[in-house]
C-alpha cells in the first residue's frame, strides 16, 4: 500500500520543507505521533510511514 505524505501545513505555518534533525510531529488516522527526539527527517518520515500501514492509513501529515 501506498502512503503520502503531506507537508502542506508544515509549509504553510514554516514557510520550507520539512528537514534536518528535530522531535517530529505526525497525524496518522487524526491520532498524533512523535518521533524521538532529535530524530532526521528522513528517519521519522520511515518510521510514520511504517506506522501509517499498520493501521490502514493512506496519509501521513506532518505537523508543524
Amino acid at each position: 500500500m501506498s502512503v503520502e505524505v503531506n507537508t502542506r501545513t508544515y509549509e504553510f505555518s514554516h514557510g520550507k520543507l520539512p528537514r534536518g534533525r528535530g522531535y517530529w510531529a505526525f497525524e496518522i488516522n487524526g491520532e498524533t505521533l512523535w518521533s524521538n527526539p532529535h530524530q532526521p527527517y528522513g528517519e521519522a518520515v520511515s518510521d510514520a510511514r511504517k506506522v501509517a500501514v499498520i493501521r490502514g492509513a493512506r496519509e501521513v501529515k506532518v505537523l508543524p
